[in-house]
């Protein structure tokens, strides 16, 4: 008597020979691309304000928001704080605004949705990209020459650390 066979003419396995042959062969391939956004999602508040990130901090705490740097829901916040655990939570800090002042000229650097709709300022229109650093959300801000890259990272001493570090864009015909 002949194996059963499927229509290209290999022998048919049963469901556990088939999950684990996928399984050998998820592990041979690379690991995925990490997330990352251009200026065509980020640029773009409705699109962005899709996209959140969400950092744990291992203690039940955690900071979280949209790649727009707006907070669109009432559990976003840079410190969330476990608050008689484990389904109270507080909202400690909600946002750090920064700004970027070169002589007479300022470049917000955070985005606001205020309760009548409008939105001011509108700082997301100054993202270039957002990417994961392993576990790390990372904004890079762009604004004629220079350069800002903004990370947040959440402690498990129940703290967030806000670092915006920033550089001269040098363009590549002139290197």
């Amino acid at each position: 008597m002949k194996e059963p066979q499927t229509e290209r003419g290999e022998p048919l396995q049963s469901l556990p020979q088939q999950q684990a042959r996928s399984t050998s062969r998820a592990r041979s391939l690379a690991a995925p691309c990490p997330i990352r956004f251009t200026r065509a999602i980020c640029g773009d508040r409705v699109r962005a304000e899709r996209r959140e990130w969400w950092i744990a901090n291992g203690l039940g705490g955690y900071a979280g928001g949209t790649i727009a740097g707006s907070l669109t829901r009432r559990y976003h916040g840079l410190l969330i704080a476990p608050i008689a655990s484990p389904l109270g939570r507080r909202l400690i800090l909600a946002k750090a605004d920064a700004t970027v002042i070169e002589g007479g000229r300022s470049w917000p650097l955070f985005t606001n949705r205020w309760k009548s709709g409008a939105i001011s300022p509108a700082g997301h229109i100054r993202i270039g990209s957002f990417h994961l650093d392993y576990s790390v959300p990372v904004w890079t801000y762009e604004m004629g020459e220079h350069r800002i890259e903004a990370r947040t990272v959440a402690y498990r001493r129940g703290t967030v650390f806000a670092d915006h570090s920033g550089a001269r864009r040098h363009d590549r015909a002139q290197t």
